[in-house]
């Protein structure tokens, strides 16, 4: 680098140390607020297959909004809860966000998710800390389950298949998107 008054070259050697302890103060404070944000439970998405990082430069496009509430593992399950809004709730964007999340979360083969479409149907961190003690009380929360559209997905043993109702008493239906013996039909 060249200063203009001078001709002189400049080294690199004269920025201030007080930059240096800038940087890493930032550095800190995001390390922090991504720490914050892991305890909370916010969903970091690495890929984690070689198809995934050459789609990680392609602009995302989705028809509907949702987002991932909860994802735990279970033992050799991982269970993840889904809010999408109720008016984009039908068969062709339950397969797409299937699609989607069971895509992200190639491991364990066993997987559920659960697709709600209201508050009223997810458990508040008391209720669920609750739960995790008593788990054969059943708490108000349950009783809207079934009052909201909701989905359930399970991919277990080369088996992928979801249920769906619009609620308020419909009537599940079941859809099969591959089997043992068939290719994904998404």
């Amino acid at each position: 680098m060249r200063d203009n008054h001078t001709n002189n070259t400049r080294v690199h050697q004269n920025v201030p140390t007080r930059r240096k302890g800038w940087r890493s103060a930032n550095s800190a404070i995001v390390a922090a607020i991504i720490g914050i944000l892991v305890n909370a439970g916010a969903v970091f998405c690495i890929p984690t297959t070689y198809e995934q990082t050459t789609r990680v430069a392609t602009r995302p496009h989705s028809s509907f909004r949702y987002v991932i509430v909860t994802n735990q593992l279970v033992h050799s399950s991982r269970a993840i809860f889904v809010l999408m809004d109720q008016q984009s709730f039908n068969e062709t964007n339950l397969k797409d966000i299937f699609r989607s999340v069971s895509g992200r979360f190639p491991k364990p083969a066993q997987l559920s998710i659960t697709v709600f479409t209201s508050l009223q149907q997810l458990p508040t961190p008391e209720e669920q800390d609750y739960m995790m003690r008593v788990p054969e009380d059943s708490l108000p929360f349950f009783a809207n389950v079934d009052r909201f559209p909701s989905a359930n997905y399970s991919r277990l043993r080369g088996q992928e298949k979801f249920d769906y109702s619009m609620g308020n008493g419909d009537q599940k239906r079941t859809v099969v998107i591959s089997d043992k013996k068939t290719a994904p039909r998404f």
